[in-house]
């Protein structure tokens, strides 16, 4: 962790110098101001001038419902550039990488911008009305974060006019579940509005003998007081009952080399199906808006998230043939781990004018907090299995182990400052700075004392856009700032334990048109650096343990591209090339490796044909590939590629005098049989093919 001293308060005092004397800058921006505040629902919370200088990808509720509610932001996000999955079929919990990091679990999923949520279960897209992929600079706005970016979960907003809808959704495996949105304003002027989201879910995976329950709820809150001050709340509460699927440890390299298993049958249960995972989140924000003027807005928010779990998971000691599928199973009954974040923010966001520039300005003080219980010392118990051909595992009687826990804490308080400034028609520059004054707590699983580390980090960034040509656009970013740490990967021996903090810088470049007609492209250069995180494989007093080497540097290229061929034809796809080396100081023989699960190429490509003859019909047709990658940070085995090939399909019609959607959609059409990831010391094996289906009916 870098220990810096850099005071922003001349900065500070400077832009509040500013926005006393500053006169607005054109008659039009009063009434967009007036707009801003009137529709925050759309909007990212925070400096959101900053926005157009970076890579951001925004998925519409029209996408999410496209896609499958059913399997949360995962699925909503998956035809995103540089976006790869870490799950393996059956999980209880989404997991995915940008750029290929692993975006943390309690710090880089935010919704509306503001409050970090306890990621332990798969967050449902019923209530949200966009997902948005942050990438890059993007993290310097939200305190500690992933340099590879973050997931903005934004909230539906109560709706100018009545609404209530009814999805019903299934799958081809015996999952089947019913969602509603209803929305209604209050009063005379209808200065009220109650937006209420609810969803039960019968979980059928396609896993055999894997099945659960899952239910949610939210209510999304808006009150105008008066022509200035507004107010905003929300609350949801989502939670599962359900079985894990068994996770299968790679096993010991032989001479430098790990074999790797054939692929399982992704139908057949590894785990225990008479054991269960409990997982229950419950997010609240409040917050309130107040206009200062038709140029000047403060608000306040607050927040906290809260999530638990139980579980009993089933995992292999690593023993096993590759062969025959002998093995051993390992069960842990892992109980009572909680996970709290809060969260609080005031900020001042205006626009004005400085000798004949454009400002639009942000300043604030956030407030955040992270603790884990962080428990060890399960109960355990062993049993005979085969990988391949796997048996019910036999009831076990639950060793009632009392654990230990070993909490963990982060603070963190930041002032921070960004500005915007447009020069001339063509040329925005961002530039801000936030000042953070840190406290992370860990308790040492073996001895159990307590050590606290103190810094005082500075995160600075930059960034430019400039349009070099009708409708094509030039830009670049920087930006180095403090990452929450990892959590320890299951099988080392502090197996859960949260990492320090440390620090992390990001550059980017890239140009995106729409110079052609009907036409969008975006390619964007970046290059990351941060600290390694390994599972210790040197013979030592710290063998096996989850920690910092070194440095990892991850660098390569994103692009994206869609044309509109003619009215009834549209494609679309996406591609990432990346490298990724370590550089280690414990362990030499990782020097020049690249990161585990780590794709150097991946790719998709959609193609939508929507007929003349009949316009309530879309189909659809995609492809995906994922590269090799490498089992370990030692690279001493690798998973193989993949192509996996996709179906859907939408009709709109109206049944009764109620407008009506039905979806229909084959994921993985070939049924193969594939490794899906290896990360955090687990093969994940690829789902089976898959049909879904809905129908969403408006009343």
């Amino acid at each position: 962790m870098m220990h810096q001293r850099f005071c922003v308060t001349r900065l500070f005092y400077v832009l509040m110098g500013i926005a006393g004397i500053a006169a607005p800058y054109s008659p039009a921006l009063a009434q967009q101001a007036k707009a801003a505040a009137d529709d925050e629902a759309d909007k990212p919370a925070q400096a959101d001038g900053g926005g157009s200088t970076q890579t951001k990808v925004v998925v519409s509720r029209k996408q999410i419902e496209e896609g499958s509610q059913q399997d949360g932001y995962g699925d909503a996000v998956k035809s995103v550039a540089g976006v790869s999955s870490n799950n393996g079929a059956g999980s209880a919990n989404d997991s995915i990488k940008f750029r290929g990091i692993q975006l943390g679990l309690y710090t880089n999923y935010r919704i509306n911008g503001g409050l970090a949520i306890t990621n332990v279960i798969t967050i449902p897209t019923e209530n949200k009305e966009k997902v948005e992929a942050l990438k890059g600079a993007n993290a310097l706005m939200f305190g500690l974060a992933s340099p590879a970016g973050i997931i903005n979960l934004v909230t539906k907003r109560p709706a100018a006019k009545d609404l209530a809808t009814l999805t019903v959704s299934g799958n081809a495996f015996g999952q089947y579940g019913a969602a509603v949105d209803l929305s209604h304003r209050f009063g005379d002027e209808h200065p009220l509005g109650v937006r209420i989201n609810a969803s039960g879910t019968h979980i059928a995976t396609g896993v055999h003998n894997l099945s659960g329950t899952g239910h949610f709820a939210s209510v999304a809150a808006d009150w105008r007081a008066s022509r200035e001050l507004s107010f905003r709340f929300d609350y949801e509460s989502y939670m599962k009952d359900v079985m894990e699927q068994g996770s299968l440890a790679p096993l010991a390299a032989v001479n430098g080399v790990i074999p790797v298993p054939h692929t399982l049958d992704p139908t057949k249960m590894l785990g225990a199906t008479w054991g269960r995972y409990t997982p229950h989140t419950r997010n609240k924000i409040a917050r309130v808006d107040y206009l200062l003027s038709d140029q000047w807005r403060v608000l306040a928010e607050a927040g906290a998230s809260n999530s638990e779990r139980s579980r009993v998971a089933a995992r292999t000691t690593g023993k096993y043939d590759v062969d025959s599928g002998a093995g051993t199973m390992q069960i842990q009954w892992i109980k009572n781990q909680h996970y709290d974040n809060r969260f609080a923010r005031v900020e001042l966001n205006g626009r004005f004018a400085l000798a004949m520039l454009r400002n639009e300005a942000a300043l604030g003080f956030s407030a955040n907090e992270r603790k884990a219980n962080n428990p060890f010392g399960f109960g355990t118990a062993t049993t005979p299995i085969n990988i391949y051909d796997p048996a019910p595992i036999p009831l076990l009687v639950d060793p009632d182990k009392a654990e230990s826990v070993a909490p963990s804490r982060n603070r963190e308080k930041s002032l921070y400052v960004y500005d915007t400034i447009s020069i001339g028609s063509s040329l925005k520059v961002l530039a801000g700075v936030r000042k953070s004054d840190a406290q992370f707590m860990s308790t040492n699983q073996k001895t159990l004392v307590a050590n606290t580390l103190e810094s005082r980090p500075t995160a600075p960034g930059a960034g430019v856009l400039w349009e070099v040509a009708p409708r094509t656009v030039l830009y670049g970013s920087f930006m180095r700032a403090l990452e929450d740490g990892p959590t320890a990967t299951t099988g080392s021996v502090n197996e859960f334990q949260i990492l320090g903090p440390t620090e992390s810088t990001q550059k980017e470049i890239g140009v995106r048109s729409e110079w052609l007609k009907n036409t969008y492209v975006n390619i964007d250069y970046f290059d990351i650096e941060r600290a390694n995180a390994v599972t210790n494989q040197v013979k030592g007093a710290r063998f096996h343990e989850f920690l910092y080497d070194g440095t990892s540097h991850l660098r390569g290229f994103e692009i994206s591209a869609k044309a509109k061929l003619s009215r009834e034809w549209a494609v679309n796809g996406t591609a990432q090339l990346m490298r990724g080396t370590q550089q280690t100081v414990i362990d030499p023989a990782l020097n020049g490796k690249s990161p585990e699960n780590l794709a150097e190429v991946i790719g998709t490509f959609n193609v939508e044909y929507s007929p003349a003859w009949m316009k309530q019909l879309s189909l659809k047709a995609g492809a995906t590939y994922t590269g090799p990658r490498f089992i370990n940070a030692l690279d001493q085995g690798q998973i193989p590629g993949v192509s996996l090939f996709n179906l859907a399909a939408s009709y709109h019609t109206v049944l009764s005098g109620h407008k009506t959607t039905l979806q229909v959609a084959i994921s993985n059409l070939a049924d193969k049989w594939y490794w899906n990831s290896v990360t955090s010391s687990s093969y994940g094996a690829g789902m089976e093919r898959a049909l879904r289906f809905s129908a969403k009916i408006a009343y």
